[in-house]
């Protein structure tokens, strides 16, 4: 079928390079990808629930890719997983920050990022324009990164926050932090230098707690005196932050709306509308979920849709998306609603111990197609 005739029909991976706006078929698999170019990688696998087939599709995005290249490999992945039936779960890779999952292809050869890319025929994104922006980590088991306004008020002294100037990176360590922020805002700051080539000079304010450049960037130095929220009480509103999108053409152009939470304030299965796509925001990472009877422009906008919003929201370009369709929700997923599955009875479970998993019902999608 068009461009991927033939594919998933063979346990392994084959690989495209987005070629003139086209996937081109790459037969030599190698770990090599080049920084400037865009990819799909395909994984066929046999199914651990049968005989059916189980396919990831991963959408790769070098550093310096441009963002038509990158729109289109996002296009045509929907293309590839429409040929396969809608059933494989879609992944949106970046150059530095891959999944697990996609470096498991790699292990015998490793990846080997190589400089350039193919000819194109648009102007690439001007390399070293950055925006300036404030990076504010906070929390304790799971700590979030979100920007702040470009100024000293917001720092305090219970935090960690990243001064993100490009090339230039400083790491401010409030000085009643835990361990854990100041984990997370060391790994930031690296996973930063690594997206722009590790060509970052790196400053750490604790080393230097009048640096120029530092505080006249956030309109002049202050002494920081405020503590900071409580950390527990940020970890309840941030739960209260993941957002629930609804994409629908029904209108004849695609929409987006934000889905309200129940008067319990709880996302529940029923919200999601099988004809339907929908984006769901977790904070430090997205998920899209397409419906049985999505149309072709839902499925086709959807990807695309996460990718803005990462930009519109001022989140790290690395950001996970990870597409999953109805019937095949992953666990992590399901997590974000109440009761996703309905609870299973004392007889169900004493049946299903018994019996072994595979007493259980099949919930993956068909590969039939």
């Amino acid at each position: 079928m068009g461009d991927f005739a033939g594919a998933g029909q063979a346990i392994g991976l084959e690989l495209w390079r987005i070629e003139k706006m086209v996937p081109t078929k790459i037969d030599v698999i190698d770990g090599k990808l080049y920084q400037g170019d865009s990819y799909i990688l395909l994984s066929t696998a046999k199914s651990k629930y049968g005989n059916a087939m189980e396919w990831h599709i991963h959408f790769w995005l070098g550093s310096e890719t441009s963002q038509d290249e990158a729109g289109v490999a996002a296009y045509k992945t929907i293309e590839l997983d429409d040929s396969l039936g809608g059933a494989p779960v879609q992944h949106r890779e970046v150059q530095n920050h891959e999944s697990d999952l996609f470096l498991s292809y790699f292990k015998q050869t490793g990846i080997e990022y190589l400089p350039g890319g193919v000819d194109s025929g648009f102007n690439k994104v001007e390399r070293d324009v950055y925006r300036t922006r404030l990076l504010h980590c906070k929390g304790k088991r799971a700590v979030r990164c979100t920007e702040r306004p470009v100024e000293s008020g917001s720092l305090n002294k219970g935090d960690v926050f990243i001064l993100d100037m490009g090339l230039e990176l400083y790491l401010y360590n409030g000085c009643n932090s835990n361990k854990y922020e100041k984990t997370k805002g060391a790994e930031m700051v690296q996973k930063i230098n690594n997206e722009r080539g590790a060509r970052c000079n790196i400053t750490f304010i604790d080393e230097d707690p009048h640096n120029g450049a530092f505080w006249g960037a956030l309109g002049g130095e202050i002494e920081v005196t405020d503590e900071g929220e409580d950390d527990e009480a940020a970890a309840a509103a941030a739960a209260g932050q993941t957002r629930l999108l609804h994409i629908n053409d029904s209108s004849g152009s695609v929409d987006v709306t934000e889905v309200p939470r129940n008067d319990k304030g709880q996302y529940t299965r029923d919200m999601l509308d099988s004809g339907d796509a929908y984006i769901l925001d977790t904070g430090s990472q997205i998920f899209v979920w397409t419906g049985k009877g999505a149309s072709k422009a839902e499925k086709k906008e959807s990807m695309v849709i996460a990718a803005k919003f990462i930009e519109q929201e001022g989140r790290p370009n690395f950001t996970p998306v990870e597409r999953v369709v109805e019937s095949g929700e992953t666990s992590m997923f399901k997590s974000f609603f109440f009761q996703f599955d309905p609870p299973m009875t004392p007889q169900m479970m004493k049946a299903a111990t018994s019996a072994g998993v595979a007493a259980m019902p099949d919930q993956r999608p068909s590969s039939s197609a």
